[in-house]
């Protein structure tokens, strides 16, 4: 089992509201990915749910690492938004 870590993010990031934190910090959370090997291990039990199915273990495991991903995605967007408020980053297009 892979245990789920945000190793790029310190735990104070996790924490505070974003207009607290400081310019370098709100541009870190925007631009914040997901551990290559979280990313690898969430595509290979999709890929074994579909194929042969996951066991108990795997399936919570999956669920674990979706919704750690969810929580990363939400605050990452949080940074973007803040960063765009501080004009550090240009809006995305659309």
């Amino acid at each position: 089992m892979l245990w789920l870590t945000w190793e790029n993010l310190p735990n104070s990031q996790l924490s505070k509201p974003v207009t607290s934190l400081s310019d370098s910090e709100v541009l870190m959370l925007a631009n914040t990915k997901m551990d290559g090997k979280q990313n690898q291990r969430i595509s290979e039990l999709q890929a074994k749910g579909k194929m042969t199915g996951l066991t108990e273990a795997e399936s919570y495991e999956l669920l674990a690492m979706l919704q750690i991903y969810q929580m990363g995605q939400l605050r990452k967007s949080e940074g973007l938004a803040e960063a765009v408020r501080r004009k550090l980053k240009t809006p995305l297009p659309g």
